[in-house]
């Protein structure tokens, strides 16, 4: 094994641990480090709460994204560019990615996917990319534009086409790519027209993902950790060990969605984001998730008291240290998903072939598959759609 394998390995073993064996000063760096690079997006998603944030929706200074790899280069954090904006609304995205590759690390984009071209997704490949999420919330274009508001989706579906395409070029099967639908009222009647059309691509997995209520901002999801405090339920939220979130002006937050700062606990721009980690502020917010008194926590009763998060078990991961352990061992690497080259290299094949036509089936509203789909499609959907049907799962002892 490479020596920056065995760091890797190293550094996320002790965040298993840390995060299994919570207390308020952690052992281990953020496993993954989230940095908006903007604070724009050029759409107004339904479930998102960029149409509602009033803070400054800047760019982040390339000359304080370098500070803050640079900061978590010896801790093998992956870097995900995502919080509340697009990122690439940044002209300078490339040479960031670029610049996380060149410190050792993983990088990981999510996007709209509205401006990538070919060119672009070339340029993002070539620059060190990792792993890239879609968001594609419909499986037609009259669901995808109503949750993606200004959105266009014959060019976004085109765009993740053009990246397959790009990424088969340049022989570049290590990056990972994968769909996201996030499932809600309003599209949920598309979830299996989705998974058909777009399982036949030669994406590295076709996701359903459950709807998050931004603090009651999607009010599909009901029950939050204040409730369940109040009701004498200890419920603690894995997040504060495991993630950190670094605005686009340099502030570092001490939860991913708090999407109008208001649980502040440092600023990049002064300080290294290794101290920021443990600093007092960051303990005291991890010492009332532990004791479930968020008295002392200013803007808690904005977020984590209305925050559905920590409630279900969909969200608590990890919860074993000897259960991941294990199976990162038995996959053989820290990540949780690889690409598959063969299967990437038959579904490619058919892209090539059928793309024309599949656009054709996709644009075309009476078909609820494509017309062709590859031999060796595995038809799991009916199973997947029946676990994000349903209602969520409560944590152990938890009773609505």
């Amino acid at each position: 094994m490479a020596p920056e394998d065995l760091e890797k390995e190293y550094w996320y073993l002790k965040f298993l641990y840390e995060a299994t064996h919570k207390k308020e000063f952690s052992m281990a760096p953020p496993n993954e480090a989230l940095i908006e690079v903007s604070a724009a997006c050029n759409l107004s998603c339904t479930h998102c709460p960029q149409a509602f944030m009033v803070r400054e929706k800047s760019l982040i200074e390339p000359k304080l994204f370098e500070k803050i790899i640079k900061e978590l280069a010896p801790y093998k954090s992956f870097i995900a560019f995502q919080l509340q904006g697009e990122p690439t609304t940044h002209k300078s995205l490339a040479d960031m990615i670029r610049m996380v590759k060149d410190n050792g690390l993983k990088s990981r984009l999510i996007t709209n996917a509205t401006l990538l071209n070919k060119e672009k997704s070339k340029e993002f490949i070539s620059a060190g990319l990792d792993y890239i999420y879609f968001s594609m919330n419909g499986g037609d274009k009259e669901s995808y534009e109503k949750v993606n508001v200004n959105s266009n989706f014959e060019l976004v579906v085109n765009n993740m086409l053009d990246f397959l395409e790009a990424k088969e070029e340049l022989g570049a099967y290590h990056v990972r790519t994968r769909t996201s639908f996030v499932f809600e009222n309003q599209n949920k009647h598309m979830a299996r027209r989705y998974k058909k059309f777009f399982g036949a691509m030669p994406f590295d997995r076709i996701d359903l993902t459950k709807l998050f209520n931004f603090f009651g901002l999607n009010d599909e999801v009901e029950l939050t950790l204040g409730e369940l405090l109040k009701q004498g339920k200890k419920v603690v939220c894995e997040y504060p060990w495991r993630y950190m979130a670094v605005t686009s002006t340099g502030l570092v937050r001490a939860c991913i969605f708090d999407y109008d700062d208001d649980l502040i606990i440092g600023d990049a721009n002064r300080e290294n984001i290794m101290d920021i980690w443990n600093g007092e502020r960051m303990r005291a917010f991890r010492r009332a998730h532990l004791s479930g008194d968020f008295s002392q926590i200013p803007g808690a009763g904005r977020t984590c008291l209305r925050c559905s998060t920590p409630c279900y078990k969909a969200n608590v991961w990890p919860n074993s240290f000897a259960e991941e352990a294990e199976k990162m061992y038995a996959r053989g690497h820290v990540e949780s998903f690889k690409s598959d080259e063969n299967a990437f290299e038959r579904k490619f094949e058919y892209m090539k072939k059928f793309r024309k036509k599949w656009m054709e089936d996709i644009m075309n509203t009476h078909l609820e598959e494509p017309s062709v789909v590859p031999e060796d499609t595995r038809d799991t959907i009916d199973e997947e759609i029946a676990l994000v049907q349903k209602a969520p799962e409560l944590l152990d002892g938890l009773k609505k």
